[in-house]
């Protein structure tokens, strides 16, 4: 399973993404905070890009995963050896 292509799914595509290299700015950060408070998902501060995301696919991805998955093309920015 790809990792955004899991997400933009379980979103109905509304949204387009911002690209991976797009991921550090502030329009990325506002993006994903919009989507979590129009979704109700909730994160405590600090309310980094990564935290949202994270959150986002916990939400709508992670709880429907009962087999072992493997996910692909995980964001570099939530990877903290990646940074």
């Amino acid at each position: 399973m790809s990792f955004f292509s899991a997400l933009e799914e379980a979103l109905g595509k509304e949204d387009k993404f911002p690209l991976a290299s797009e991921l550090i700015t502030d329009e990325a950060n506002k993006f994903f905070d919009n989507l979590c408070k129009k979704h109700h998902v909730r994160c405590t501060l600090p309310r980094t890009t990564d935290r949202l995301i994270d959150k986002l696919f916990g939400h709508f991805i992670e709880r429907h995963c009962l087999n072992p998955t493997f996910i692909c093309e995980h964001p570099q920015i939530m990877s903290p050896s990646g940074k």
